[in-house]
């Protein structure tokens, strides 16, 4: 069963992320949505007054408790709706740290997707799913969506799949965006980025070797080679994304990817800052 999880807090960009999470399921061929609540209740907060003096008891924790499910039943029914019954819309509520907590249920579940919203680098809501996104995407062994905090789903008809030219002749990286696909695969844009400007860009391919190699890797896509050289990366990404229609922005795994470094704070600082994009982060 195709499935796709969405942690949720019930903040702003985490419900939009809910709602694109419901258009791509049904455009991409998902079988199942798993909504994941998390009701993690520290020992420091069950034994400590709150700054307000209030101290927890059980029947608090019980009514704090109820109000995560009434909201999650609420989203459950409204994706329900939109979606007309053709896909399976479920969700949990978990009590252990929510890394772990998305970690076991990855490990139970074997989903082919996790949508986590972004939170707006001006906003000052509270929003511990975002927060700990860098956590998220490193722990979890599953292809993660990143979705922008004001981001509304466009159907994805082209996607920039950014990489070292060298990792396009991995059959196993490449194969991994079978996570898109459906009856409609994307326009693939496979960018070579090069941080040396002095370089001469690529403009086109003339290895027929290469050429053959790739049709065999990404059989059905329509696929093109662009270059970039910019000394900033990501933002020779995100300059050749504003100049080409494009709904996605792909990054490759590990070492192979420009992407990998969006785990850490100054990248990820960079990718809400410059993008407006969802990005797709494989495994």
């Amino acid at each position: 069963m195709k499935t796709l999880i969405v942690p949720v807090d019930f903040s702003n960009s985490s419900l939009n992320a809910v709602i694109y999470a419901g258009e791509l399921a049904k455009n991409r061929n998902f079988d199942q949505i798993l909504l994941i609540g998390n009701f993690h209740i520290s020992v420091i907060e069950q034994v400590m007054p709150s700054p307000d003096m209030i101290q927890e008891n059980s029947e608090s924790l019980r009514a704090r408790r109820k109000l995560v499910e009434d909201h999650l039943a609420g989203l459950v029914e409204k994706l329900k709706y939109n979606n007309s019954g053709h896909i399976i819309i479920r969700s949990i509520i978990t009590e252990n740290l929510l890394i772990d907590s998305i970690s076991e249920i990855i490990a139970s579940v074997k989903p082919e997707l996790a949508v986590i919203g972004s939170k707006a680098l001006e906003s000052n809501e509270d929003n511990f799913v975002a927060d700990q996104l860098i956590g998220l995407i490193e722990a979890i062994n599953t292809p993660v969506m990143v979705i922008p905090a004001q981001f509304k789903y466009i159907p994805i008809s082209t996607a920039i799949v950014a990489a070292k030219l060298k990792s396009f002749k991995s059959v196993d990286l490449l194969m991994r965006l079978k996570v898109i696909v459906s009856a409609h695969t994307p326009k693939l844009l496979l960018l070579n980025v090069n941080n040396d400007k002095t370089s001469e860009p690529v403009t086109g391919i003339t290895n027929d070797y290469f050429k053959e190699s790739l049709n065999t890797i990404l059989p059905g896509y329509d696929h093109q080679i662009n270059s970039v050289a910019n000394h900033a990366l990501v933002q020779g990404i995100f300059d050749f994304a504003s100049h080409n229609r494009t709904e996605l922005i792909i990054a490759l795994p590990e070492h192979h990817s420009l992407f990998y470094k969006l785990l850490h704070t100054s990248m990820l600082h960079k990718i809400h800052t410059f993008t407006y994009l969802p990005v797709l982060i494989l495994k």
